[in-house]
């Protein structure tokens, strides 16, 4: 019988933010809040600072959690070249030495449904030189 690992890592939703948030306003400190609502104080910590409204520096959990989805998407389209499909082509052409000119315009002859700018490939190699 296999033996199940359940992550113990969970993000925080909005009800935790709103939580957090009266929490504070009552002027309970971080590690009070932590324990109340089961998590690590160095979270806690994060959340509040992370979320700080840049005008006034107060802690909204609506517009954290707002923040929070905004940052998740964001993350989740930025992947290179556009697709995975595309990404293992082009990684595929570039060890064999091909030029980024070249991969764009044979990319439409050997799969069609994929394509992809040479400009783009460049910033592909750019950035991660850059790491």
């Amino acid at each position: 019988m296999k033996k199940i690992i359940v992550s113990p890592y969970r993000h925080l939703n909005l009800s935790d933010r709103v939580t957090i948030y009266s929490l504070k306003e009552q002027g309970k400190t971080l590690r009070n809040i932590a324990r109340i609502v089961s998590r690590d104080v160095g979270t806690i910590s994060r959340e509040l600072k992370r979320n700080k409204s840049r005008v006034d520096l107060e802690y909204f959990p609506v517009k954290a959690h707002d923040n929070f989805v905004r940052r998740a998407l964001r993350q989740r389209t930025k992947a290179p070249l556009k697709n995975h499909e595309t990404y293992l082509y082009v990684r595929e052409k570039l060890r064999e030495q091909w030029s980024p000119e070249e991969i764009a315009g044979r990319i439409k002859i050997d799969k069609p449904h994929l394509s992809i700018c040479f400009e783009t490939i460049y910033s592909y190699i750019y950035a991660r030189g850059k790491r």
